[in-house]
Formats: structure tokens, sequence, C-alpha cells
């Protein structure tokens, strides 16, 4: 018995001295530029702009930046006069951004602070960002004449970061919903689905996202049925 236990005892010490030593070595390899900006608070948001571009901002920032000088990759160094800009359009990426210094009341902050920037994983998590934080608007109705309409425009939004979204009006989401293609403008897409006025009491909606994460279905009543 007491041999049994001190070979567990010994197993478990030796994944922990593994387990430490992993540690360490993702510690080692972790830059100290990494490390710098990791601990300085700093981080970068991307959100799609009006111009089909990207708006970058630089949150954690105490105070009003001016004189931004931000590289992008290893050559390319603009100035921005604020800390919210417009990305250049001809930057597509993946790309690092770095944040080499800013100005807040004519005192220099120096980095640098690296920021990796990725198109379609950004899209991808703006999408369940806000997906997750607007359950109640994915979809919206609306009654029209002899019609309910089920307006999916909140959806077709996020088409960037979305593989595909299935509905259905009982319990499974058997249907496969038309979204917009990525980029494509929401004026020239279709954003609803016309219904029989009447014939369902809800919807059911489950989104693949573009990396395979699927949501749970959730249930998304008529307020009109019935009516």
């Amino acid at each position: 018995m007491m041999t049994m236990v001190l070979r567990q005892l010994r197993r478990g010490l030796g994944s922990l001295l593994c387990l430490v030593f992993f540690l360490c070595v993702m510690a080692a390899c972790e830059s100290s530029v990494d490390r710098r900006t990791r601990n300085s608070g700093l981080e970068m948001w991307a959100r799609p702009s009006m111009n089909d571009g990207w708006t970058i901002v630089f949150a954690g920032i105490r105070g009003r930046a001016t004189d931004v000088v931000v590289r992008f990759g290893d050559e390319r160094e603009e100035t921005f006069r604020q800390s919210t800009f417009e990305l250049p359009i001809d930057i597509e990426g993946p790309i690092d951004i770095w944040l080499l210094e800013y100005k807040i009341s004519g005192k220099t902050h120096r980095g640098p602070f690296r920021f990796h920037f990725d198109p379609q994983a950004r899209h991808v998590k703006n999408a369940k960002d806000d997906l997750d934080m607007l359950q109640t608007q994915w979809v919206g109705w609306r009654r029209l004449g002899d019609a309910d309409l089920l307006y999916t425009t909140f959806l077709g939004g996020h088409s960037c970061g979305i593989d595909h979204v299935d509905y259905g009006f009982g319990e499974v989401p058997d249907q496969r919903l038309p979204l917009p293609k990525c980029g494509e403008s929401l004026a020239d897409a279709d954003d609803y689905l016309r219904l029989p006025k009447g014939k369902h009491s809800h919807v059911v909606i489950r989104v693949t996202f573009a990396d395979g994460e699927k949501t749970p279905v959730r249930r998304f009543p008529n307020p009109d049925f019935g009516g």
C-alpha cells in the first residue's frame, strides 16, 4: 500500500515539474516587447468602418493622446493626430501594428507596443462579441399587410465573421439562411424573409462562425402571432 502511494506521489511530482518547465519555457519565449505590451494595459481594437476599411483604436491610454506614431510591419511609419484612426486602405493584413510613441499634454510616452492585426480573426471576434452582447437583436419581426417579415439585417451585417446561419420554425433549425457575401453592400442584399401572416409563432436560429464555433439554438417569438 505504501509503495503504491509513493508511486502516485512520484507521478504527481513529475507532472508538476513538467508543468513548471513548460511555463518557464513559454515565459522565456515571450519577447520583452510582448511583455511590455501585455503589462501596459493597452489594447488595439479594430472595427470595420463605413468606407469598407478598418477603424483602429488604441484603448487603455489614460488621457487624450496626440502625435501617435505607428509602424505597420517592419518599415512603413505614420503619425496620426489621435489614438483613433482609419487604417490606410492599402494595408490588408495580417500584419503587426506597432504603437511606437504618443504624447499626452506634451509628454512623450514611448513603446514599442506590438499588436497583431488579422482581418479575418477580427471579423470573427467582432461577430462573436456583438452577437453575444445583443442576443435579442439577431432577428426582428414586422407585420406588413398579409405577411410577416423576418428581418435578418443584424446577422447580415456580420457575414464576414459568420460561415452560415441555420433557422427553422419548430425546435430544430433545419434551413439555411441566405446571407450577403463578405464585403457586399447590405443595400444590395435581401435582409428579410417574407412569411405567411400568422403562420409562425417563432423562429429558432443557430449561428456557425467562420472559425467553426457554433452558438446555442436561440428562439425568437413572433410578437404578432395570433393577432
